[in-house]
C-alpha cells in the first residue's frame, strides 16, 4: 500500500522509512516467541533472535543518531498503521 505522503517525499526519505520499517517488523517479530520446551533447539532459535534483536536496535540507534526527526516521524507512521482500529 502506497502512501500518498510518502510518495511525496524524495528517494532517500523513502529508503530511510523503507530501513525503519523493515527492522521495526524484525523487532516486534523476534521478540513475541518463548518456546515452552527449552531444548537445545528452542535455545539456539532464542540466542538467534537476541541477537537480532540486538543489531536491530544497534542500527536504529545510529539511524536515529543520523537523522533524528525522519528515524521518529517513520517510527510513529509504523505504530500507526500497525495499531488496531477500534470501532
Amino acid at each position: 500500500m502506497a502512501n500518498p505522503q510518502l510518495q511525496a517525499r524524495s528517494p532517500g526519505y523513502r529508503c530511510l522509512h523503507d530501513a525503519v520499517r523493515i527492522l521495526y517488523t524484525v523487532w516486534l517479530s523476534t521478540g513475541t516467541t518463548t518456546p515452552s520446551d527449552l531444548g537445545p533447539e528452542a535455545e539456539t532459535i532464542l540466542l538467534i533472535q537476541g541477537r537480532t534483536r540486538l543489531r536491530c536496535r544497534k542500527a536504529m540507534e545510529r539511524l536515529f543518531r543520523a537523522q533524528s526527526a525522519e528515524v521518529l516521524e517513520s517510527l510513529i507512521e509504523c505504530w500507526f498503521d500497525d495499531a488496531p482500529v477500534s470501532p
